[in-house]
């Protein structure tokens, strides 16, 4: 009896929180690179936990309210070189390349991130993760413009996307196209209402979508029938 195909077009991974543990360290850089210019701590975290937006916004934000003459794009240049150094090194989450590596031969992977495109890839590449994923996506494309390049290159609707992530953005990207979603655990992400299914990291990911994958065929058994 030949196999059913699995439900799931594609699995689209965030990146920060997701398969690496950065978020704390790119909290701390922001520190790092205002400090450096005698910004007071307090005036960075209030930015930080006030105003929504990428790097160049907090960096455009900070700057402006602490009177710097640098610009917020050119703060946001050099917080994005301190970030590729530092990022190459950091922990993976739990279980990430394991996962990427033995999903990839089953069904399309590709990464989803709000980090500028360029160093997002750069750093992939570095982590040893590019061959496992399909394309790596990245600003200035928001999440939910990502989604729909996936639907389309995979020629599936996107109900049948499972996003993985750890932030709201992540989950509202996949609420906004009706996708379906996994909250790893750590994110503001999984304290959101309705509680999102959550997994405490990816090898739990794995175990919840080993069920769907091993009805399905492995992609090379598709390309070869």
């Amino acid at each position: 009896m030949p196999k059913r195909r699995s439900t799931l077009g594609a699995v689209v991974f965030d990146f920060d929180g997701t398969l690496i543990q950065s978020p704390a360290l790119k909290r701390a850089l922001f520190f790092e690179l205002f400090a450096a210019r005698g910004v007071a701590e307090g005036l960075i975290r209030e930015v930080l936990d006030g105003v929504p937006g990428d790097r160049y916004d907090l960096c455009r934000e900070i700057a402006a309210r602490a009177g710097l003459s640098e610009s917020g794009a050119a703060l946001a240049a050099e917080y994005t070189r301190l970030a590729e150094e530092r990022l190459a090194a950091c922990p993976e989450v739990p279980g990430a390349s394991q996962t990427l590596r033995e999903l990839a031969p089953r069904l399309p992977l590709y990464i989803s991130s709000a980090t500028p495109e360029a160093p997002l890839r750069r750093l992939v590449e570095q982590r040893g993760l590019r061959s496992y994923v399909k394309d790596v996506l990245g600003r200035p494309a928001s999440k939910p413009e990502h989604l729909r390049r996936i639907s389309a290159a995979e020629g599936c609707a996107p109900e049948r996307l499972l996003v993985v992530g750890d932030g709201h953005d992540d989950l509202a990207a996949a609420g906004e196209l009706g996708c379906a979603f996994i909250a790893v655990r750590g994110g503001n992400a999984e304290a959101a209402e309705p509680r999102p299914a959550v997994v405490a990291d990816l090898h739990e990911l794995k175990d919840r979508i080993a069920g769907m994958l091993d009805e399905a065929p492995r992609r090379d058994d598709v390309r070869g029938s």
